[in-house]
């Protein structure tokens, strides 16, 4: 687990990079790292996004 011993700011957490495809939050000043997603979630998020895209056409092309 990573865990910082300076408390991190904001900017400091958004210029973060350990070189790793590691995901982290930030809480109380500490990095937590983030749990890989999961298939389930990964669909759910492709299935959102075709579905926005799909209505976002559908509003801006008009016959």
């Amino acid at each position: 687990m990573t865990h910082t011993s300076v408390k991190l700011t904001f900017e400091q957490y958004l210029e973060y990079e350990d070189g790793t495809d590691n995901r982290y939050e930030l809480f109380d000043g500490e990095l937590i790292p983030m749990p890989p997603e999961s298939d389930n979630n990964d669909w759910i998020a492709v299935w959102l996004r075709d579905e926005l895209i799909q209505l976002v056409n559908r509003r801006l092309v008009r016959c």
